[in-house]
């Protein structure tokens, strides 16, 4: 996927424009692979209303169905809690450390209502902020609604903010990587990600022509790429793996 973790100490995928590396390519995934045997038993004859999934030649796209959402921070959500819908990566995590610490995790960020600091990251720039089941992207000078977000016990992160109110904003980024962002579209949250390796410029390209309006930039990488969601009969799909614990932090959306 692409990987572009904007590292403080140089560690990760991502080279951004402003601080970031990034240096992994991934293959197409398939669509999802099912629970392990050892995970919970769902009735599959009941029929939810979970998520939709649409799809593109170059685009793979989710639309969570979800109630409420989070920035959980420290302990990615398990499969086995039946409350939660979609799952996957957000901010960038600044260096592979084996404890957990806010100050890891690029730029200002609220979760769970409570407001943390984390590193100075110059590639953050927008933000996408919620409370109250509404949402908002910020472009550039964010932190006042990071902050407000705290104040109204909602959620929010730094990021690349890669289309706002429809422009294009600047990402040059070399190489081709599997892309992932967290999209507006048709005034609908959803989840997009790229089905095979681009360049950044493509993607956001792609985004534009499937009307996309807002696009913010989530952490990818072999690692930090493990992510999820649960399909219309319950069962949980794996998008990507699980490959190691670099990931710090996920933007989570619960039913």
């Amino acid at each position: 996927m692409m990987n572009y973790q904007c590292k403080i100490g140089c560690i990760g995928l991502v080279t951004a424009l402003m601080i970031c590396s990034c240096n992994e390519q991934k293959q197409p995934h398939p669509m999802s692979s099912s629970l392990s045997s050892n995970d919970t038993m769902v009735d599959t004859t009941q029929i939810y209303h979970h998520i939709t999934l649409d799809s593109t030649e170059q685009l793979q796209i989710y639309y969570p169905h979800f109630k409420r959402m989070d920035l959980v921070c420290g302990t990615m959500p398990q499969p086995t809690d039946t409350s939660v819908i979609m799952v996957c990566a957000a901010a960038f995590t600044g260096q592979v450390k084996k404890e957990f610490s806010h100050e890891n995790i690029a730029g200002n960020h609220v979760s769970g209502g409570v407001y943390h600091k984390g590193y100075p990251c110059k590639a953050n720039t927008g933000a996408f902020v919620y409370a109250h089941r509404q949402w908002k992207f910020v472009y550039q000078d964010y932190a006042a609604e990071v902050a407000r977000a705290a104040d109204e016990s909602g959620m929010g992160f730094g990021q690349m903010l890669l289309i706002n109110n429809g422009l294009r904003m600047p990402a040059n980024v070399v190489g081709k990587n599997i892309c992932r962002a967290l999209c507006e579209r048709k005034g609908k949250l959803c989840i997009i990600e790229s089905r095979q390796p681009l360049l950044l410029i493509d993607f956001i390209k792609f985004l534009g022509r499937y009307g996309v309006t807002q696009a913010l930039y989530l952490d990818m990488g072999e690692g930090w790429n493990y992510s999820w969601y649960r399909d219309n009969q319950g069962i949980v799909q794996y998008i990507h793996p699980k490959t190691q614990n670099y990931g710090t932090n996920w933007i989570t959306f619960y039913r």
